[in-house]
């Protein structure tokens, strides 16, 4: 966990978590708070969490066998990645508090 000031009473803060450990902000910023990283106590249900998301959309394919399987794969991670779960739940904040900010990447 790093802790830096950012300006007038804003802080980044980097929470780090492995490959098997499931993220909780929340937790996370109590946790900074607790072992004194952070001047003030968050009040966690008044924070506003801002997150990033892209959204990968099916571009036109042109047909021909070598573009089969291309288009195969595509089909494929469309659909893992539409049914993923969304940033708000994945790193446990609350929905109602999350500003998302996306853009759409053509595949």
């Amino acid at each position: 966990m790093e802790v830096a000031p950012f300006t007038n009473g804003i802080n980044r803060i980097l929470l780090r978590y492995g490959y098997m450990e499931q993220p909780d902000i929340p937790q996370g910023l109590r946790l900074a708070f607790a072992q004194g990283k952070l001047d003030v106590d968050p009040d966690v249900s008044q924070l506003c969490y801002f997150l990033g998301r892209e959204t990968v959309i099916s571009g036109p394919h042109s047909g021909g066998s070598a573009r089969d399987m291309s288009r195969l794969r595509a089909a494929i991670f469309l659909f893992m990645q539409r049914n993923s779960l969304r940033s708000a739940a994945y790193f446990r904040t609350p929905a109602i508090l999350v500003v998302q900010m996306g853009i759409e990447i053509e595949i």
